[in-house]
C-alpha cells in the first residue's frame, strides 16, 4: 500500500506520510510486523526478538559516529568480546553501593595445579572454596593474588611473569653488640 487507504492484507506500508512521524512497516502473520521509524526506531511488534542478521550475514557493525553505543537492558554474550589495542574496558563508573549488584563477576575455577586454559596467559578466575581465593592463569598454573583470608597473599611481576610475593612467616631478633635484625 503506498498513499492509499490501507486493507487487512497490506504487508508492507508507509504510516504518517503527511503527518507525525512517517514510519515504515512490514507485516507478518497475525499482528507481528517489523518497522523502522524516522526518529531512528527499529523494532517489533508484540515483544518479538529482533534479529539482524542471519547464516550468511558478514561482520555486523555498531557504530555512533561521534557518540556511544548505550546497551540498555541486560545483555548475554555468546562469543568473545574484544577490546582492541589502545581501548578500555572501562568499570570506572560504578561506585559500589550496598545491597546493589555492581561491578565485575570473575568466572570460578577450582582446578588443581596445572590445570588450566589449553592457551593464552592473563586469566582471572574465583576459587570459591575455602577462603575464596582470586587466582591469575601465568600459561602453566594457576598464582594466587588475593584472598578474603587474613594476611592474604601478595603478588609480583618477575620477567614478565605474576609470581606469588614469598613473605617470611617468622621473624627472629638477633641481638648482637650492632643489634641485627634477620628474617627468617
Amino acid at each position: 500500500m503506498l498513499g492509499g487507504i490501507s486493507t487487512a492484507s497490506a504487508r508492507f506500508g508507509f504510516l504518517n506520510v503527511n503527518s507525525g512521524t512517517p514510519t515504515a512497516s512490514l507485516s507478518a502473520a497475525g499482528n507481528n510486523a517489523t518497522y523502522l521509524s524516522a526518529t531512528g526506531v527499529l523494532g517489533t511488534t508484540n515483544a518479538q526478538t529482533l534479529n539482524i542478521g542471519g547464516s550468511t550475514t558478514g561482520n555486523i557493525i555498531l557504530n555512533a559516529g561521534s557518540g556511544s553505543i548505550t546497551l540498555g537492558n541486560n545483555t548475554t554474550l555468546l562469543g568473545n568480546l574484544t577490546a582492541t589495542d589502545g581501548n578500555v574496558v572501562d568499570l570506572s563508573g560504578i561506585v559500589h553501593t550496598a545491597g546493589v549488584n555492581e561491578g565485575l563477576i570473575l568466572p570460578q575455577s577450582t582446578l588443581g595445579p596445572g590445570f588450566g586454559p589449553s592457551t593464552g596467559v592473563g586469566y582471572l578466575a574465583y576459587d570459591p572454596t575455602g577462603s575464596g581465593i582470586v587466582k591469575f592463569w601465568n600459561g602453566t598454573q594457576w598464582v594466587s593474588l588475593a584472598s578474603t583470608a587474613a594476611g592474604a597473599s601478595q603478588w609480583e611481576i618477575d620477567l614478565g611473569i605474576l609470581n606469588q610475593l614469598i613473605v617470611p612467616t617468622t621473624l627472629r631478633l638477633v641481638v648482637t653488640p650492632s643489634v641485627l635484625l634477620t628474617w627468617c
